[in-house]
């Protein structure tokens, strides 16, 4: 599943295969070393609650070419009813190796509300199951900050634990340079084509609360 990048700025914490998952994916942080199959097609959906805030996120994806996928997250602010930002991304995967999977990621956003390009980010997942019950990812990165024109280096772990052969029980961490970690667990439940999460992070940056619940399919 693709979840291309961990976006944690103060502002974007605040906003913020196969036929299932296959690895995290969706509203979660850390993201997988795959795409979906040749052909198909995902939206990956959550709403978000921080405070007194909250919003809408839809992230359609689509494997245009073996082994590429390119998506368009977009971001609905519900206190103001407008589209907060928008972006495109696009998703590689590069081959096996040190025992597990790789691919690279890259994309840019814009923020709606002023109407400018507000970030850009390159990503490098690692996938490797631990086991038959465990698999872990990393990502390395950086993100470039438009308003402050410079880049930063991301980096995020995240570990699953197969529950059952319909559950994954997921505890991560992320963080960009020179902000606090974001923490979060959450569980998902795969129902044939359709996967439901639900999770609750601590952004340490703000000191608050998220709360999370989305639901992703593939078409």
């Amino acid at each position: 599943m693709t979840r291309a990048w961990f976006k944690l700025s103060a502002v974007g914490a605040a906003l913020c295969f196969s036929a299932t998952a296959a690895a995290n994916g969706g509203h979660f942080l850390v993201d997988d070393a795959y795409t979906v199959d040749v052909g198909s097609c995902q939206a990956e959906n959550w709403v978000s609650r921080q405070g007194s805030g909250s919003n809408f996120n839809v992230l359609p994806a689509c494997e245009v070419f073996a082994g590429i996928e390119v998506s368009m997250p977009i971001r609905y602010l519900t206190s103001r009813g407008k589209i907060a930002s928008l972006g495109f991304e696009a998703k590689r995967t590069i081959g096996s190796g040190l025992g597990g999977d790789w691919a690279i990621s890259a994309g840019v956003e814009g923020n709606m509300l002023n109407e400018s390009w507000a970030s850009a980010f390159v990503n490098v997942p690692y996938s490797v199951a631990l086991g038959s019950r465990f698999s872990m990812h990393l990502n390395a990165g950086a993100e470039y900050d438009r308003p402050a024109d410079e880049w930063n280096p991301t980096w995020g772990t995240a570990l699953t634990f197969h529950n059952t052969a319909s559950n994954d029980l997921i505890v991560e961490a992320a963080a960009t340079r020179g902000e606090s970690v974001t923490a979060r667990f959450g569980s998902r439940w795969q129902l044939r084509r359709i996967d439901l999460d639900a999770s609750i992070a601590r952004d340490f940056e703000n000191k608050e609360n998220l709360f999370i619940i989305g639901f992703n399919f593939v078409f």
